[in-house]
């Protein structure tokens, strides 16, 4: 079972760490800066505000941090602190990753998308991703 995906060259990064680290923060950094991904979350709450944050250019990109040593907010694993919504607002239509919305209740799909934001058990695992963000795994 997934002979073509054993036989991929990848890299497989796990975060762990405890609760409000940044785990989910960092990895959002790398998945925006990639030309293709997704973030599956477990819960349809969380894949909405990815999806909002994606599609509105409020996640910085890995490389173009304002202070590569900041904290992430201490309430959130994303960036809502001051520092990183005036840089993404100077900044946004560079940002902006355009992606799909992929729950069991809801789907806004558009075929050439290449970033999605959906539920664990929406993930298209026949599908290539430069980069994948699987969320409390």
């Amino acid at each position: 079972m997934f002979f073509g995906t054993r036989t991929l060259h990848c890299k497989i990064i796990m975060h762990v760490s405890l609760t409000h680290s940044g785990k989910t923060h960092n990895a959002l950094h790398a998945l925006v800066a990639s030309t293709s991904g997704a973030y599956a979350g477990p819960l349809w709450l969380l894949v909405h505000e990815i999806h909002e944050r994606l599609n509105s250019g409020q996640i910085v990109p890995l490389g173009m941090e304002p202070d590569a040593n900041a904290e992430p907010a201490e309430d959130s694993n994303f960036n809502t602190d001051a520092k990183w919504s005036n840089h993404t607002q100077s900044r946004g239509q560079a940002l902006r990753q355009t992606c799909s919305l992929l729950t069991s209740e809801e789907q806004k799909q558009n075929l050439d998308m290449s970033m999605y934001s959906c539920t664990i058990e929406m993930l298209n695992y026949e599908k290539h991703y430069n980069v994948v963000v699987v969320d409390e795994i």
